[in-house]
């Protein structure tokens, strides 16, 4: 009974509170530096003596600045003090934001008007850096429990990935080297490429690629990090502007922290449960590469190479009779993208007969750059002159970077010794007043004393099924190009490769999202159609899937040329998904079937454009 009069008396107490209390409104960001394009929460709250439901609330975002999603909550705490109660009604907005311009952006004030009122908060600064040393480490959405935003800030601190460019202003065709370093504390475990970077505008060659972490000590900043390299790559870019490289993930399972004490009773960071883990996605931060484009006026043998490169001639035999064949070849070798040279012309003019020739390429990274050689082997046949003929120098104008010029790469010159051809004789024998002789059985003459000669109206060369063999190699030879270019392209053309797995992993999806129908988990189903159709657009349209709204889809599609009721169902699919993976009380129904089904009518229709 005593406890029940206090609570009556609190009850009362609370009741007779002033309504007309000022209202605080606080706001808050979870970090003042973010990168472009990375996910930040804002945070709102309305503090009040007396109860304040649902205000409308204005965040007041400038310009480029979205609103991904938002929650709220409430809550309420009652204080005694002296004989006298005092009442907080606290209301928490929390919004996920997004900016993808680089730059300085003032967020607020928020503002709402309450009983006539209009209350504000103070307005936050936050800024855009491109680059971040220490990107935003996120905890994975289906590994289970997530961390409070005091384990994620730990995490954050302690496991991260660094993406350095050796250089950050190239020319055209001008190699740069990207490293990626993975820095932790943690026992990692499970350790996987995520999301790979789109080297979109550049020719990529891999120089190293981890098959495992080898891990090596390292100080960053006061702490000793292990540091393992994932991968190294040599770039080339193919055309001159600022590209920027999207982030390379990596997801990885580590200790759950325990909060346990020391003797100095302070929390021990060592403290981890080596049999509870916790799934993250860590991500290296965008790199930016400015390419300018190559000088004017380049020289006339210009062939596309830029870097250092020699040149080395050899002609066999360099003695011939005129007629024959000469094999000449002609290695380029240097450092540089080998790809991007061409066919270096010899100049030989009218006297000698050349047929295109045959490449071959051999290139290896030796720690600072590619190197290597490129033989070109032309076939040459010598058709007038005769006697010691010297051959022109064999010449390649490639460009510099180290100089900022054009030089010269010249072969060495070679001499050819080119023989009269030999005559032709013609010889009969005939021996006058004499017939034929049977000399032997080994020549049999023509029978004269055959009655019937079987006529044949269409030979065999000229029947259609000689004509088809005949053709067999050539389609298998026009086959093998094709299929060695759509390789060499898938290698090359990151964007080309996305488009071409596009529809094949949508498929994956889409059976896993028929098997989570069948067990009756709508929720999952739901979550497998949104990452399908996200991820077939991403890679149908080269995007990143990270990015890619509701509102971006309609705009890529649209800009695509795609009918508007497609672009509609896509839209509809995706906030449909979106409701059910973030209000997991809601009920789908039976509208899961019709949205998996049209979804994978939307993948079949987009998976049939040019």
């Amino acid at each position: 009974m005593v406890i029940a009069f206090f609570f009556l008396v609190l009850a009362c107490l609370g009741f007779a509170a002033p309504q007309d209390q000022p209202i605080r409104v606080v706001a808050s960001v979870d970090r003042p530096r973010v990168a472009p394009g990375e996910l930040f929460s804002l945070t709102i709250e309305v503090v009040s003596e007396a109860s304040v439901r649902s205000p409308d609330l204005d965040l007041g975002l400038p310009d480029g600045v979205e609103l991904m999603r938002q929650s709220s909550s409430s809550s309420t705490s009652i204080q005694v003090t002296g004989g006298s109660m005092t009442r907080t009604h606290t209301v928490t907005f929390t919004n996920t934001l997004r900016i993808g311009a680089p730059g300085t952006y003032v967020l607020g004030p928020a503002r709402f008007n309450h009983d006539g009122r209009t209350y504000a908060s103070k307005a936050l600064r936050i800024e855009v850096v491109k680059g971040l040393a220490r990107p935003r480490t996120s905890s994975n959405r289906n590994a289970g429990a997530q961390p409070d935003a005091r384990q994620l800030q730990e995490i954050e601190k302690n496991l991260f990935i660094r993406a350095t460019a050796d250089h950050e202003s190239v020319y055209v065709g001008e190699q740069v080297v990207v490293s990626y370093d993975l820095y932790s504390r943690f026992q990692l475990k499970n350790v996987r490429y995520g999301q790979l970077p789109s080297f979109t505008g550049f020719w990529a060659e891999t120089v190293f690629d981890a098959s495992r972490l080898d891990q090596r000590r390292e100080v960053v900043d006061g702490q000793v990090y292990n540091r393992s390299t994932l991968k190294k790559v040599a770039l080339f870019p193919t055309s001159a502007g600022v590209h920027e490289l999207e982030q390379l993930e990596v997801q990885c399972d580590i200790p759950i922290r325990t909060r346990r004490r020391n003797m100095f009773d302070m929390d021990d960071f060592l403290g981890f449960d080596p049999f509870r883990t916790q799934q993250v996605v860590v991500r290296a931060a965008d790199v930016s590469i400015e390419v300018k484009p190559l000088p004017k006026r380049a020289p006339a043998n210009f062939t596309g190479g830029v870097g250092e490169y020699e040149i080395d001639v050899d002609v066999s035999p360099l003695e011939v009779k005129r007629g024959d064949p000469v094999t000449m070849k002609v290695r380029v070798v240097g450092r540089g993208n080998l790809h991007a040279v061409g066919v270096p012309d010899l100049g030989l003019g009218d006297g000698f007969r050349t047929y295109d020739p045959k490449t071959t390429l051999d290139a290896s990274f030796d720690g600072r750059s590619v190197v290597g050689e490129k033989t070109f082997e032309f076939v040459v046949i010598p058709q007038e002159e005769e006697g010691a003929i010297r051959l022109p120098d064999v010449t390649m104008a490639y460009f510099d970077p180290g100089s900022r010029t054009y030089r010269m790469a010249r072969g060495q010159p070679v001499t050819l010794q080119v023989l009269p051809a030999p005559k032709q004789e013609l010889m009969s024998i005939v021996a006058p007043n004499e017939g034929v002789r049977l000399l032997g059985q080994d020549i049999r003459h023509i029978k004269g004393d055959v009655a019937h000669l079987k006529h044949h109206d269409r030979p065999f060369y000229a029947s259609p099924w000689f004509i088809g063999l005949q053709s067999l190699p050539i389609l298998g030879f026009m086959g093998a190009l094709g299929w060695k270019r759509h390789q060499a392209r898938l290698q090359g053309d990151v964007a080309y490769a996305r488009r071409r797995r596009s529809k094949t992993a949508a498929t994956k999806r889409f059976q896993n999202a028929d098997r989570f129908l069948e067990a009756g988990d709508s929720k999952a189903c739901c979550f497998e159609i949104h990452a399908a159709l996200s991820a077939f657009l991403a890679d149908r349209f080269n995007l990143a899937d990270r990015d890619l709204t509701p509102d971006r889809a309609r705009a890529v599609l649209e800009g695509a040329g795609v009918e508007p009721e497609s672009c509609s169902t896509v839209v509809k699919i995706l906030e449909a998904c979106d409701a059910a993976r973030f209000a997991p009380t809601l009920d789908l129904g039976t509208d899961v079937r019709t949205m998996l089904e049209r979804s994978k009518a939307v993948v079949d229709s987009l998976g049939r454009m040019a």
